[in-house]
């Protein structure tokens, strides 16, 4: 589902809780729920990834971000 939007599509939120304001801790298990407004290319890449990966997209975006900010899951994150 994607509206239109001044020339940004916004992506439906990620179904994982409810929103945070920034000023609230976020540990490593806290549900966060993110809206975001981008620009139609940078959608179309992140549909094309998930149908591709078959993944969801905002899995797909957050592995993007991760690498992009060259953060990486912790070791326990990943045993669970």
């Amino acid at each position: 589902m994607q509206l239109r939007s001044f020339g940004m599509n916004k992506i439906p939120p990620a179904r994982l809780g409810a929103p945070r304001r920034a000023d609230q801790p976020i540990d490593d298990r806290s549900p966060t729920r993110i809206h975001l407004s981008l620009p139609g290319w940078l959608v179309r890449e992140l549909y094309g990834a998930a149908l591709r990966e078959h993944r969801s997209v905002s899995s797909v975006a957050a592995l993007a971000l991760t690498d992009f900010l060259d953060v990486a899951e912790p070791p326990e994150a990943s045993e669970a």
